[in-house]
């Protein structure tokens, strides 16, 4: 049976009216897991409803107290039962039943019930970027208590009866980012992370590869959830064109999508041979179309910010075929969900571009392919030794 929660109801503590019910007995009450509660009592001669006051304490105040209304169902002399959705996982609840009749007057309240309410399971597993199982991971989940774990040869760390409501969970280890995370308890949860090992970059641009990571990568969100490209390879269409001054656009830009693959050592991209409905495609536009840009990349998004399709439109005007094969390595860079970084590295905004892409590039795409599609980065510290 369902139970309507309203706030705390003076009228627990008024004396009950004169011809009011008499007061319930509660004879069973238990939890049944850690959100409803059986109640049972004597059925009250002339009760239409029940009151059921309630606490998450191991006291009553009724001047404080939830209250949730049941209708009577059995007549006087037999049990009246009820479930209700009253508890929650590892807390104490504390109730008291009342009666009231069809005028509305109402009883005494019962005797108060004290229950332990268990609390739900906690599994937090720890995973390495390959996805193998992580042993010996410390974690800490701080509830209405601190309980620590190891993680077992599973990559999981198991806590019993924790209480419902806030929580954080902290995974602290070397040689990885330390996770913090809030964490919501309402009943047996399960969650898993992603363990990143802490890296410095050659260059000392950035704290560490994952705060590359997070600064270079456009498909970092505002709410630090990365989503990149759902599928790889990503299909790229080159169409084939020379330059009035003979430049061979289309062999400069195949040259820039197998750079990018054999670089990273990823497959980044495939070359399809007609334009993909999902993927990339180049265009080589006049100068009046450009706005002044050697090049840019137009992303378009799906529903949930993943990327759907890149269309990058490079300057056909190009008389340098090295200048050309740069720019088309930095725009296949955005294609990757790259954003602009400084001078020195191929995806900076400006000119001149260096000859090819950096070591730190190489490292941070590397990260960004091996974290899962879709993970909250702000659970992690960037900074080593944050």
């Amino acid at each position: 049976v369902g139970a309507a929660g309203c706030a705390g109801d003076p009228a627990g503590v008024a004396p009950p009216a004169t011809g009011a019910p008499p007061a319930p007995t509660v004879v069973d009450a238990r939890p049944l897991d850690g959100a409803r509660v059986a109640l049972s009592w004597p059925a009250v001669r002339g009760a239409t409803r029940y009151e059921v006051l309630y606490a998450y304490a191991r006291a009553l105040d009724p001047t404080r107290a939830r209250r949730a209304v049941v209708a009577a169902h059995a007549p006087a002399g037999e049990t009246e039962r009820d479930t209700l959705a009253l508890a929650r996982p590892g807390r104490s609840l504390a109730l008291a039943v009342r009666a009231r009749d069809a005028r509305g007057a109402r009883s005494a309240l019962s005797s108060p019930v004290v229950l332990d309410v268990p609390g739900s399971r906690v599994v937090v597993s720890c995973v390495a970027l390959d996805g193998s199982p992580l042993r010996g991971v410390a974690v800490e989940l701080a509830a209405a208590r601190v309980s620590a774990r190891a993680t077992d040869a599973a990559g999981v760390a198991r806590f019993d009866d924790v209480a419902a409501g806030a929580a954080v969970v902290r995974i602290d280890a070397s040689p990885w980012h330390r996770v913090i995370a809030p964490l919501a308890i309402a009943g047996d949860t399960s969650v898993a992370w992603t363990m990143v090992p802490v890296e410095t970059l050659p260059s000392g641009a950035f704290a560490s590869v994952l705060s590359g990571v997070m600064s270079a990568s456009a498909d970092v969100g505002t709410d630090g959830v990365l989503r990149r490209w759902r599928r790889r390879p990503v299909d790229v269409f080159v169409p084939d064109d020379t330059s009035a001054a003979g430049v061979d656009y289309g062999a400069e830009a195949r040259a820039a999508v197998a750079r990018w693959n054999a670089r990273t050592g990823l497959a980044l991209f495939r070359r399809v041979a007609a334009p993909p409905d999902t993927g990339v495609v180049l265009h080589y536009d006049p100068p009046e179309n450009m706005g002044g840009r050697n090049g840019f990349m137009t992303p378009t998004l799906d529903a949930q910010g993943y990327p759907l399709r890149a269309d990058i439109h490079v300057v056909d005007t190009f008389t340098d075929r090295e200048r050309l094969f740069r720019v088309f390595l930095h725009e296949l860079g955005h294609a990757i969900r790259l954003r602009h970084l400084p001078a020195g590295f191929i995806m900076f905004a400006g000119q001149p571009l260096p000859p090819d892409i950096t070591d730190d590039e190489v490292s941070i795409v590397r990260l960004h392919e091996a974290l899962p599609n879709g993970v909250d980065l702000s659970d992690y510290r960037l900074r080593i030794g944050e």
